[in-house]
Formats: structure tokens, sequence, C-alpha cells
């Protein structure tokens, strides 16, 4: 999905300030029936729908695909959106990368292929997606009557954003699927309406609902901004089941999601150019990262490729 030029994370620059624990706040606090007892969720604590039930649920009998939460998760997954992230993404702590490494990184252009080293690479050592995440939730009717979704939020934790390691490599340049955002740098951010060209709109579910059953499936593309914050959140959906009020609360696998903001280059432990931000500059492979100095580049306001080797970090 294509996002809006003027929804793109902040780069240098783009936020004025040292990074402040006062930005931080807790997402809504989650109060669930859980087997018959009351129990409070705060911060990112909430009980997780089951994830990999597609086999149970259409594989089997219809006695047993029924057993399970009121609407079955068939798929959770974390997309990147070449257009809005790139080859972006924010670690929490300084990452030093040694040159066989970098190379191994480098070996193939910082892209959103699965079989994409540094893709993975960057997800197992905890790289989190930049001022947005884009979620796909793929829920299914589990019922034998239908089951109505009247309401999903995020709850969690945000605070400041992360500044240990940015490696920045910025983009240059259909299903049935329901849009919903949240921006979660509001202490009580509501689901609202999201248009690819428009950002956010109205309550989502203030005028509506949405209604699945057995055995129909939704898919909900799910945005969640994050610009001035670190959020860790799961989305808790409550739920109208038959004449009652259930909670069900999704995360990914039995983790949260994440997103933080981008600060100013200045701010980060270690700085990692990519993309179109190291073309042409010597001894840098095409789209490939190079280590910078982040303090030196930002004193070149108008940074040309001449002057790569006056930032540039060499061995």
């Amino acid at each position: 999905m294509s996002q809006q030029a003027g929804a793109k994370p902040p780069h240098h620059g783009a936020r004025h300030g040292k990074p402040s624990h006062e930005r931080s706040h807790s997402l809504k606090p989650v109060v669930l029936w859980v087997g018959g007892i009351l129990t409070t969720v705060i911060s990112a604590v909430a009980v997780g729908a089951a994830t990999g039930y597609t086999s149970h649920l259409f594989g089997g009998k219809t006695a047993s695909a029924l057993a399970g939460p009121p609407l079955a998760v068939v798929s959770v997954s974390v997309q990147r959106d070449d257009t809005y992230q790139g080859g972006t993404y924010i670690f929490p702590s300084a990452l030093q990368i040694n040159d066989t490494l970098l190379r191994r990184i480098n070996s193939v252009s910082p892209g959103l292929s699965e079989d994409n080293y540094y893709e993975s690479w960057a997800r197992t050592h905890g790289g989190i997606d930049p001022g947005a995440i884009v979620i796909q939730l793929i829920l299914a009717g589990n019922r034998t009557y239908p089951v109505r979704i009247l309401n999903m939020q995020p709850v969690g934790q945000c605070t400041a954003p992360l500044n240990g390691t940015l490696m920045l490599s910025p983009p240059a340049g259909e299903d049935n699927s329901v849009l919903i955002g949240f921006n979660l740098d509001k202490s009580d951010p509501v689901a609202q309406s999201y248009s690819e060209t428009q950002g956010f709109g109205q309550s989502f579910f203030e005028s509506r609902t949405v209604t699945l059953a057995y055995p129909q499936q939704q898919v909900f593309e799910v945005f969640g901004r994050a610009l001035q914050h670190y959020c860790q959140f799961k989305i808790r959906m409550t739920l109208l089941v038959g004449r009652q009020q259930e909670v069900e609360v999704i995360g990914d696998g039995s983790q949260p999601f994440r997103v933080s903001g981008v600060l100013p280059y200045v701010y980060y432990k270690e700085v990692y150019f990519g993309g179109v931000m190291n073309n042409g500059c010597p001894g840098v492979p095409p789209d490939g990262f190079a280590r910078i100095n982040a303090v030196e580049y930002s004193h070149l306001k108008n940074a040309v490729l001449a002057r790569c080797s006056s930032y540039l970090y060499r061995k």
C-alpha cells in the first residue's frame, strides 16, 4: 500500500530538542474477562489470540473448528512498504558492524524480498519499523452465529524514540481490505478510518461494525503511526458474541508490535547511510550501507557527493 508523501517519518532536523521521557505515555489500560475472572491488563501485557490456527479451523470437523476464540486469527504479518519505509530500520542499541558483515549486508540491495539477507538480519537483530508500522490481520468467524467487531484499540506503552542505531535507506520514489489507522502519538488513540492519500479520518467504529460468520474471512490493514515515540502495543478487539461482549487481544505472535519515531541523526549512537543516501560515494557499493559521522554530516547543509570523505568513517 502506498502512503502519502506528507506522512513520511522525519529525518535530520525534522524534530528539534533532546528526546524527553516526559513525552512517554501509557496507552489506555485494558479490562479483560478471562475465564470468568476480571483481569486488568496495563502496558503491553495482554492475552494473545492463538495464531497458526488455519489448519485447525479449516481442516477439521465443524465441532472442533468452533473451539477457541470467537474470531480465529488466520494470519498476522508485519509488512514493509517500499514507498514509505524503504530499507530503513532503527535499533535499540549501538551496532558497530564489522567490514565482513557490512559486505554481506551490502551484497544485495536492501529491499523487501523475504529472502533478502539484510531484511532477515535486521529483524533478528531487533530492527524496528521507522515512523509507522503496517500490520495485515486476516480474521475469520469462529462461531455458528455471526460475531460482530465493535471496536479495536491499541494497548501498550509509548516512550521516547529509540536512539541506538539508525540504518537509513529511504525510498526513492487489490483485495477488499479494511483500512484502520492508529495515531500512537496520542495518549488514548482510537481506531480511525485511514486513507492512503488523506491520512487519518473519522472514528472507524463510531458509525459501523464488522460482522463475521463462520468461516467468513476479512482482511484488515492496520496502519500504526508513531513519529514522536517508541511504541510497543497489541490490538484489543471488543466483540459482540451472541448477547455478550468479549475481548480478544492480538500481538505479533506472543510479542507486541513495535514502531519508533525517527530522531535527528546526531542523537543516534551509530548511523549508517544506504540506498539513495550513498549513491556515488567512493568505495561504497551502489545502494550499500556505510558507517557515517552524523555530527560531521549534520554540519553539511547541502551535502554533495564530493564531500563523502568528510563524513564517512574509514577503518
